[in-house]
């Protein structure tokens, strides 16, 4: 048996990333180096940005770039046999790349939606597809055996969806599916399959909401950790998934989030009994102040909605009967104006 520390070392394993030039995935590629991995890193033809190649490079492992558009199916065509005829034996695949774009939904444009499905979860699966196919022409590896790990990037938006975001809750809502669907498929070929769902994190693409102070200190407030997340944070969680540590898990979203979603969801647990009665005025009024807290921003408010009372009503409700009184206590449209 494996002493501890062995279990979560890479060394002599080659992984795969996309979305690496920075953030979260730059995080995610150094752990995977620091662990022992060398690492095949995706960025968009174009980039000069050697940072995280130089970065890996430092620690003794080996880092080679390959250009292509996450946003073209025809650059995903083929890039995974050309990269594996190149000699690359891909132990590892890691789809952290993606997009964002925000709209009311009765607002949202056709490219800007096709764009954040492209490269959110399109590429994601044909990514996934191909090393998956690759995998499994591979001999098993170790006692038991084992064939290699996809880790997927979803979000807290997974659960809950968000407010003018539909394209990209549509995309990550479709990533923590696939990731169960091809979990599925192949654990018993020794494919372990799993997610990570990021809550607020600091890095670049949230420097605009961490500078309005207003939403960032509600955000703060509804953390249970205390604080925003960093990207180093992510680095014992990607080590875990990609090492024999995690042999047994397969089909998980893991969420690295200080604590929110949990929090969304034990609001379940200080209902008291009888909220959704049609007569429960308390259980009506208590609902309300919950999503329409005086500090609460609107994605906030959304998420109370979306996350901890459908939680609440699955824990303390009958579905089937009772659904339509939650509909009859406090409206959607009525929770998120």
């Amino acid at each position: 048996m494996p002493d501890v520390m062995e279990l979560f070392s890479l060394s002599g394993r080659t992984a795969l990333i996309t979305g690496a030039t920075r953030g979260i995935g730059q995080a995610l590629a150094l752990a995977l180096a620091e662990a022992g991995s060398d690492v095949v890193l995706i960025q968009r033809p174009g980039s000069n940005d050697t940072t995280t190649k130089t970065e890996i490079e430092k620690l003794g492992r080996k880092a080679t770039i390959y250009y292509a558009d996450l946003a073209s199916s025809d650059d995903m065509r083929g890039l995974v046999k050309r990269i594996t005829n190149d000699g690359h034996d891909i132990d590892i695949l890691v789809n952290c790349g993606g997009i964002q774009r925000r709209h009311p939904a009765h607002k949202f444009p056709d490219h800007d939606w096709n764009e954040v499905l492209q490269v959110n979860l399109n590429t994601v699966f044909t990514l996934a597809r191909d090393v998956g196919a690759y995998m499994l022409e591979r001999q098993p590896k170790g006692n038991p055996p084992h064939r290699g790990c996809i880790i997927n990037i979803a979000s807290l938006v997974s659960f809950q969806g968000g407010l003018n975001v539909p394209a990209y809750a549509a995309a990550k809502g479709g990533v923590a599916q696939l990731t169960k669907s091809l979990s599925n498929q192949w654990a018993s070929e020794g494919i372990n399959v799993n997610a990570i769902a990021p809550g607020y994190i600091h890095t670049d693409m949230n420097e605009a909401l961490i500078n309005d102070e207003k939403r960032a200190a509600s955000i703060l407030e509804r953390i249970p950790a205390g604080r925003w997340g960093l990207p180093d944070d992510f680095k014992g969680a990607i080590v875990y998934l990609a090492s024999r540590a995690s042999l047994y898990v397969s089909g998980q979203i893991l969420t690295v989030d200080g604590g929110l979603f949990h929090e969304m969801t034990s609001l379940a647990d200080r209902l008291p009994d009888g909220w959704a009665d049609e007569e429960s005025r308390d259980g009506h009024e208590l609902l309300r102040s919950m999503i329409h807290r005086p500090n609460a921003d609107v994605e906030g408010r959304e998420g109370a909605l979306m996350t901890g009372l459908w939680y609440a009503l699955l824990k303390r409700t009958h579905v089937s009967s009772q659904s339509s009184r939650l509909g009859r206590t406090l409206s959607l449209e009525d929770s998120v104006k």
